[in-house]
């Protein structure tokens, strides 16, 4: 795949481009925050992250530190699975606990179990009482076992509620996520 993109008067090809991974690379050493929220602003999470994963570490080390910089949970998700380690090392609890609120349980559980024990309590801090109390409830569990892998977000239809009544119920409910 081949993404071409301006930015200012130049064309760039973001994958495997090396003038602007070094261009990109050159505006967060200057901590060219404008430039950098303006490119990643207009870039697809999945693009966003393999930038990212093409830059070198000290770079991308450098892009996680600038203050102004927040990764979004889409953009982290997207990231590889070693990558998602180094850059959580990185992270503080605000800017984890901004990733977990938009995740799904499952998700989020993954992330925590990547954190040391004394940031996990951090950004455990940071979360609602009900967000909090659904991810330690997940941690509770063994680790690979279903109860700690499932959602543990689920939806409760009334027991007086038909058959009928609820499919509908249900059905109603699934029409209006698909057009939130």
């Amino acid at each position: 795949m081949s993404l071409v993109k301006s930015i200012g008067k130049q064309k760039v090809n973001l994958d495997f481009n090396k003038d602007f991974i070094n261009l990109f690379t050159q505006k967060i050493k200057q901590k060219d925050i404008q430039f950098i929220n303006q490119t990643l602003d207009d870039l697809h999470a999945a693009d966003v992250a393999d930038l990212i994963e093409n830059l070198d570490t000290e770079s991308r080390n450098k892009l996680i530190e600038i203050e102004a910089f927040n990764i979004e949970p889409e953009i982290f998700i997207e990231l590889n699975e070693s990558l998602q380690s180094e850059v959580l090392i990185l992270l503080t609890p605000d800017s984890v606990a901004k990733i977990l609120r938009k995740l799904e349980s499952d998700n989020a559980l993954q992330i925590l179990e990547k954190i040391d024990e004394e940031k996990k309590q951090k950004v455990l801090d940071k979360l609602t009482p009900q967000d909090r109390f659904l991810l330690e409830e997940g941690l509770s569990y063994p680790e690979d076992s279903a109860a700690r892998i499932m959602q543990r977000e689920f939806t409760a239809v009334p027991v007086s509620y038909t058959h009928l009544r609820a499919h509908e119920t249900s059905l109603h409910l699934v029409c209006r996520l698909l057009l939130e």
